[in-house]
Parts: structure tokens; sequence; C-alpha cells
């Protein structure tokens, strides 16, 4: 009978024979969820024997992640912000660098201010604000409804009150201003398909990751449409990829935008653009 340890062994061999570069981890991570323990309890537990019942379940998640699967949707849920989120078929996994961008906005936002999440996916932006400030007023709206079912049961599950809205881009907000505006819109070039990896190509919604030819179409129709859906001296910041941020800015520029400004990620890219609407 194998141990948890020749598992985790012969289970991280076959997925690097299939093109998996973080087969290790992503092997600890699936069946620690298989056997309903913690990752770091699998270190404590390496000579537990394991019998048919209990390898059943990790062969089942190995062989979806052989497939390129990501390892959010097979476990069902990731990490941001400290918070929880349910991800699956249909929504984006979120990043880490994200969370830089919601650290920016809250800096930003006042006692009681108004913020809208653009393209909220998973929620897992306007969640993140509003369960670290409870006095802001919370907006957050997609197109995708696939994606919005994972919003509203993550507002749930984190118990806070945003208000989540399905439209194109500011459709479903027509007439209403808010203090803040925050975004990880598509932005993919679709040129950048043949460099991307199998796990997002294959499996990741490509409606939240492409956007025309240079990936910036999305972003031009915020910046155009963006000011007057923003109060006087009102922020917006986006997301972006890391060699857009020339561009981005003189999109914002020329759309009459006021100082807009790259924000680096943690490796020191190119990752949002922040600008306001000054009156």
């Amino acid at each position: 009978m194998k141990t948890i340890k020749d598992i985790i062994q012969l289970s991280a061999e076959y997925l690097e024979k299939a093109g998996i570069e973080s087969s290790r981890v992503d092997v600890e991570w699936l069946i620690a969820d298989a056997l309903k323990l913690r990752r770091m309890d699998l270190y404590l537990q390496f000579d537990r024997p394991l019998d048919e019942e209990q390898l059943a379940p990790i062969r089942a998640r190995i062989g979806r992640r052989a497939k390129h699967e990501p390892v959010q949707y097979i476990i069902g849920n990731d990490e941001f912000y400290g918070l929880e989120f349910e991800v699956g078929t249909g929504v984006l996994v979120p990043r880490p660098e994200t969370e830089i961008l919601v650290d920016r906005a809250l800096s930003l936002l006042k006692q009681g201010n108004s913020m809208l999440d653009l393209c909220t996916g998973s929620g897992c932006i306007a969640v993140a604000m509003k369960k670290t400030r409870e006095d802001l007023d919370v907006f957050a709206t997609d197109l995708s409804s696939e994606a919005l079912s994972y919003a509203q049961k993550n507002v749930q599950n984190n118990e806070v009150d945003v208000k989540v809205l399905q439209g194109d881009l500011f459709e479903s907000v027509l007439g209403m201003t808010f203090d803040g505006i925050c975004t990880n819109p598509p932005y993919v070039a679709e040129t950048e398909v043949p460099e991307m990896g199998k796990d997002v190509v294959k499996h990741e919604p490509h409606l939240a990751l492409f956007s025309g030819n240079d990936g910036l179409d999305i972003i031009r129709k915020i910046s155009s449409q963006g000011k007057q859906f923003l109060k006087p001296g009102g922020f917006l910041i986006t997301e972006m990829g890391p060699a857009q941020g020339l561009s981005a800015v003189d999109i914002f520029k020329s759309d009459g935008w006021s100082n807009p400004e790259v924000i680096q990620d943690y490796s020191k890219r190119d990752r949002f653009v922040l600008a306001f609407n000054q009156p």
C-alpha cells in the first residue's frame, strides 16, 4: 500500500511529464483537498498509507490537472486578499497582483464613498473592498451571467453587502456616479495566444481575457465612457498588461483624464493605470 509521500512523488512526476511546471506544489494542493487536509498536514502524515477508496479522488484530481485545468477550478476556490472565493469554469481565477489595485483604491476612498467594480468576475475586488471597509457603498457589474453567479455566491459567502448587476460595462449603472471605479477588464491581445499557458487558453473564459488585436479595445471604451460615471475629483484605476503602460496612458490623456499614471506590480512591471476626473 502506497503512502502519501509515494503518491506525491509519483503524481508530481506524472504532471511534470504532462508539462505542468508547478507539479509538486499542485499535487500537494490536490491531495490535501482530496483528503480534506491542510497542505502543511501532508508533511506530518508522509508515512500514512492510502487505500483505493482514498486514492480514487486523488487520481481524478491529478487527471484533470494533467489536462491543464487550473488547480483553483479543480479545488473550487481560491484565496484573494485573505478571503476565500469560489471559482470554476466561466470565471477568471483571481491573480495576486490585483491586490495592489485594491490597496491603492482603498487609500483613495474616503468614509462613506461609493465604488464601482467594473468587469467584476468572481467579485474578488468588490468583496475585498467591502469586507475591509464596511462604510463603502459598493457596486459590481459584469456582462457574463456565469461570472455573476460566482460573484453572488462570493458576496453571500463572505457576508458583505455588494450590489451585483448584469450589463455590458456601464450599461447597468446608467445615470449613477461614483467616487471611484476599479476594473480588471479583458486586456490580452489576440496575438498573444501562442505565448500563453495552456491552463489559461484552454480553460479560463476568453470573454474575460481578450480585447482586440492590441488588447486595449475594452480599456479604450472604459476611458471614453468612464468620466460620466464619476463624481468630480473621482478616480478610475484599471489593470492592464505589462507592455501596455505607455499606450494606456496615452488613451486616458486623449480622453481628457487628469494625471494618468502607471502603477507597477510586485515584479516592478507596469500593471495599472490610475487617472482622475478633475472638474
